[in-house]
């Protein structure tokens, strides 16, 4: 039974020109933000204010949901943005942390690396005349803007070398990166930005390890007199993550709540994504899917994920067919009377 469902899941797949791994959209290689933006892409407009704003955010997302999506397309419009010209951004992916052996250090090293790469790779050095340029090359120890072009151009070309060199120019300021932030934004008139990924699945012990670091070096490691402005926080998580964090430190951050996707945002999404081909021409994936489905699988606020994942299953349940009945456009499997098939 299970064999000639996946046969026919199989045909079908190739009835209608869709990838193997259909219908995961974890799989999908560059999933564009477009079709999880909302009223017109209000709701991306109101991230980018309150990251901007305000100096802690939690973006809260329901679990699985396009967390990591909507971070990116965050990214994209702060760097393309006019308004926050002076503004270097970090994304810390925290399950990149999941096993690191010394926490602290690992994620003080992976900030001042990737500070030191934008710098570069985003061409300050001839952004910035006179003072602030000498400031800058101070930054790096080198005596002149030619190193940072040599250096600029060895990291492009992905010269093992330039690696090693950012990387040795980052860990002068070991354990110094509150001293980092504030000559970036006293010295360059730079501000930092870090944006925390979390993973909806991330174990409790990670989320609060990441925390308990933040606050230690915001209790700790600022100097007094620190420039609120040197530095900006943003946390994407989940409800019970942002809970978590709010258990162990007790600062005020400013919240923005996401609402879960409902069934036709679920259906839409996935028919922006998988869109079946004749051979000639695209057509619209309901021509292929019936969008009950998806009734079937919804619950709000439940990971994209597992919905993907029992949509497949109930996919293969009707096509539990003979061999050669695989319909072109596939209906659910009507449930008998007094419970489902």
């Amino acid at each position: 039974m299970v064999e000639r469902s996946l046969e026919n899941f199989d045909y079908w797949l190739k009835l209608h020109s869709l990838p193997l791994h259909f219908p995961r959209l974890s799989q999908i290689d560059d999933p564009e933000s477009g079709p999880f933006l909302r009223n017109g892409g209000e709701e991306i407009r109101q991230i980018t204010e309150q990251v901007q704003g305000a100096f802690r955010s939690m973006i809260v997302f329901p679990p699985g949901q396009g967390a990591s999506t909507m971070l990116s397309e965050l990214v994209r419009r702060l760097r393309a943005s006019d308004v926050r010209l002076y503004q270097l951004l970090v994304v810390i992916d925290v399950a990149r942390f999941r096993d690191a052996d010394d926490l602290p250090s690992d994620l003080d090293a992976f900030i001042r690396r990737d500070l030191f790469e934008q710098l570069i790779l985003q061409g300050w050095v001839r952004a910035l005349f006179g003072q602030r340029q000498q400031q800058l090359l101070s930054l790096f120890g080198v005596p002149s803007e030619k190193d940072l072009f040599d250096l600029e151009y060895d990291l492009r070309a992905r010269q093992p070398s330039a690696n090693e060199r950012l990387s040795t120019i980052a860990e002068g300021f070991a354990g110094r990166t509150a001293e980092l932030y504030r000559r970036l934004y006293e010295q360059l008139g730079l501000s930092v930005t870090l944006a925390f990924d979390f993973p909806w699945a991330a174990d409790d012990e990670l989320v609060l390890e990441i925390f308990r670091e933040v606050k230690w070096f915001d209790e700790n490691e600022k100097p007094r007199g620190f420039p609120p402005s040197a530095l900006r926080e943003t946390y994407f998580l989940t409800r019970k993550q942002a809970n978590l964090a709010k258990s162990v430190w007790t600062v005020n951050f400013a919240d923005w709540e996401f609402k879960p996707y409902g069934e036709g945002e679920v259906f839409s999404i996935l028919s922006h994504h998988f869109r079946p081909y004749s051979g000639v021409r695209h057509y619209p994936l309901i021509n292929a899917l019936s969008d009950a489905f998806i009734s079937r699988v919804w619950a709000e606020g439940s990971p994209l994920a597992e919905m993907m994942d029992k949509l497949k299953q109930e996919m293969l349940r009707a096509l539990d067919l003979p061999r050669g009945r695989t319909p072109y456009t596939l209906e659910p499997k009507t449930a008998p009377r007094g419970g489902q098939s």
